[in-house]
């Protein structure tokens, strides 16, 4: 919530021209303030605001003669100071819809070898270039549905890939990104070191509700099975580098995310603990 006013000064000395409180849920409340004068009265006045602990001043001229004076404080008017102890531990969880192509599916992979998708793939290739024309000009199904029965190890699964992919034209699946996103704040230089374990590494699910103190029994739950797919499929979460949202006195306020997926290759990431990497 933010609120405005404008108020006016009396001549001579500096003018209030705008005033402004921002009160966040995150990070407390946030007070702006500019006046306008000549440089030496905006000096003066620099200096004693400077007393009040400003998180940032600036003078700057108006291009009229006249100079404005612009601060921002972390309190607000009405009294209300921004304390990030009284921000409670954050936990969110983001759920995305996207749309990626058929090969990366998971079931598709439990259900055929790499060597048949491949085999499959080449073959709808082809069938879409016109290479399976018969005598009268037309694509010969049957010549190309030969070939993946022949070519494949599990024939039965691979025709209905080719008839998907060639017959249908599918090319992409929609799958559910989650990330876990987590907000803390810390009083000690420990925690923040604390705050970067980990990163860039592969979590199990469970290794991720232990580390960040999620309640096995509470509301809040991350997902330990990939929730689209029938057969359990365990979740891994790759973590990243916390970044500063907000420091005021000796506190900071850190964010930083673990993001889900069904798999995770031991050539790209490092498991953090028990995670298993293909």
């Amino acid at each position: 919530m933010s609120r405005y006013g404008t108020l006016l000064g009396v001549y001579p000395g500096p003018v209030i021209t705008k005033t402004e409180q921002d009160d966040n849920a995150r990070t407390g409340a946030t007070a702006m303030v500019e006046v306008k004068g000549t440089l030496s009265e905006l000096q003066q006045l620099e200096q004693q605001w400077l007393s009040l602990g400003p998180s940032d001043i600036n003078i700057s001229s108006t291009g009229t003669g006249n100079f404005q004076l612009r601060a921002t404080f972390p309190f607000a008017f009405d009294g209300l100071v921004t304390d990030l102890g009284i921000v409670p531990s954050i936990h969110e969880l983001d759920v995305r819809e996207v749309q990626d192509s058929y090969a990366n599916n998971p079931i598709l992979r439990n259900t055929l070898s790499d060597s048949d998708i491949q085999i499959v793939a080449f073959i709808v290739r082809d069938f879409q270039a016109g290479k399976y024309a018969d005598t009268a000009g037309r694509q010969s199904t049957t010549a190309a549905e030969a070939d993946v029965t022949s070519a494949t190890s599990d024939a039965a699964d691979s025709i209905k890939l080719f008839r998907l992919l060639a017959y249908r034209g599918e090319e992409y699946y929609v799958r559910y990104d989650y990330v876990y996103r987590r907000t803390l704040t810390c009083a000690t230089a420990a925690q923040v070191t604390l705050s970067h374990t980990g990163v860039s590494q592969i979590w199990t699910t469970n290794e991720v509700s232990n580390f960040e103190g999620i309640p096995p029994d509470g509301i809040f739950q991350l997902p330990v099975n990939a929730p689209w797919i029938a057969t359990p499929t365990p979740m891994v979460w790759l973590k990243s580098a916390p970044q500063v949202v907000a420091a005021t006195g000796q506190k900071t306020q850190l964010v930083y995310s673990y993001t889900g997926a069904v798999a995770a290759s031991s050539l790209m990431y490092a498991p953090y603990g028990a995670a298993v990497l293909f």
